[in-house]
């Protein structure tokens, strides 16, 4: 194994071979010049290298082993963690893991990933619809991928891609009695912004936006046996998301601190317009724009062939989007709504059920005063939902309307209760009303 040096533009061959009394004899061959220092003491100064060391600091998927990287810098300690429920685990290791994977996903399967790097990405029907929303995360003791998902999926997400398997030298299992789902957060703002992390959306014909990082955040942590995982990019603010072992805590959760209970996350990400799982992103019903993983990352328009990617790519371009995720809050009629998104645990003990009606309530006008707000059609539906604060899928003319106070909207729980609904935008959304192929930039 060889090292090529340079030296007055002639070439000289450093060759290393090891001898039986554990020494290295060098020997050179080199053109004849003048400049050539090759005196005992500047031989003494040449060290051996493995040509490994010069390789760059990348982490391949394929057959052949990994190479080593550079350690990432220290992180600050997130003050708050917790598991993420309803997550389970599977393992896709094998020779044709990326290739296997790439003609799935809906997002693009780099064949080098840096560090820790894991990230968001969604497995759709032929039809189009959401079938599966993933993370995907590196195996940190083998050349393998480990995909989370939703377990209450009503399709088996090892059996909807073990069909695809055919010849691909890959192998699949289910290793979810190994590892636990965990999210941390309470710091992100901060680093991510200071690690230079930079969005930007291509908007499409139909108001479906291309996401395309310019400069993506600095990679958390590196993985160890126990733990593997990065920054959640779905929106700013996230955290870090990753794979803990059973039985252990995330190394990023700040000492001492107490983790929190699963009800924190859920109201962690929905005040963060971010959809996760069955409850919001229903499978075999749910479009990618709709669900708004256009903004979020889980698809990619620009990607060749995969399952679902004809139909998903013509929306881009010619579909229009006329509903979409985003967070409401509820409130007892007898009371005014918050101005901001504000948890009511003392009116919500528990969650609301999914999938509740919500309904557009027109407002009396000056000809009737005295007449009761009337019950239109059907605004969307009610999702995940915690503490009075929920994701719901509306259609945005009428969401449009409420905003400008021509109307409310209201829903009916399975008791009878009726409660007021009001929606709220999403800062870090791209702007509205874009132009085809406008460029939208937005800092993590």
């Amino acid at each position: 194994m060889g090292v090529m040096v340079k030296e007055s533009n002639e070439m000289m061959t450093v060759l290393k071979q090891p001898s039986t009394s554990n020494t290295f004899s060098i020997v050179f061959w080199a053109k004849s010049h003048p400049s050539l220092d090759l005196s005992p003491m500047a031989l003494k100064r040449l060290r051996c290298f493995d040509c490994a060391s010069l390789r760059p600091a990348t982490r391949k998927f394929s057959a052949s082993s990994y190479t080593s990287y550079t350690p990432s810098p220290p992180t600050p300690a997130f003050p708050y963690s917790a598991p993420v429920p309803h997550r389970a685990v599977i393992r896709v290791a094998g020779k044709d893991a990326t290739k296997f994977l790439n003609g799935l996903a809906a997002v693009k399967i780099p064949e080098t990933i840096e560090g820790s790097r894991s990230f968001y990405g969604s497995f759709l029907h032929a039809q189009g619809r959401i079938l599966h929303d993933t993370f995907i995360h590196l195996c940190p003791t083998s050349n393998a991928f480990l995909i989370e998902y939703d377990v209450r999926s009503p399709t088996s997400f090892l059996e909807s891609i073990k069909k695809f398997v055919l010849r691909s030298k890959v192998g699949l299992k289910d290793v979810s009695s190994e590892w636990d789902v965990w999210a941390a957060w309470g710091h992100q703002d901060a680093l991510e912004r200071a690690k230079g992390g930079q969005r930007a959306w291509k908007w499409g014909n139909g108001a479906s936006a291309a996401l395309n990082w310019e400069t993506e955040p600095e990679r958390l942590s590196d993985p160890s046996e126990n733990e593997t995982g990065g920054w959640d990019l779905r929106a700013p603010g996230m955290g870090w998301r990753g794979l803990v072992k059973k039985g252990k805590t995330p190394s990023l959760a700040e000492t001492g601190s107490s983790c929190q209970a699963t009800d924190a996350y859920t109201l962690h990400r929905i005040m963060r317009g971010v959809p996760e799982g069955v409850d919001d992103l229903v499978p075999m019903s749910s479009l990618p724009s709709e669900s708004c993983l256009d903004f979020m990352g889980g698809v990619d328009f620009r990607k060749g062939c995969y399952v679902g990617q004809e139909l998903t790519v013509r929306t881009y371009h010619t579909g229009v989007i006329r509903k979409r995720i985003m967070p409401v809050q509820l409130f007892p009629l007898d009371k005014s709504p918050p101005s901001d998104l504000t948890p009511l645990p003392g009116s919500f003990p528990h969650p609301l059920p999914t999938a509740l009606d919500i309904r557009l309530n027109s407002l009396p006008t000056s000809d009737t005063p005295d007449t009761k707000p009337s019950r239109g059609r059907s605004s969307g539906r009610l999702l995940s939902n915690v503490q009075g604060i929920g994701l719901a899928l509306l259609r945005l003319e009428q969401v449009q309307t409420v905003w400008r106070g021509e109307g409310s909207m209201s829903v009916v729980d399975s008791e009878g209760n009726t409660f007021g609904v009001k929606p709220f935008k999403v800062d870090w959304w791209p702007v509205e009303n874009p132009e085809e192929g406008q460029e939208v930039k937005r800092s993590v």
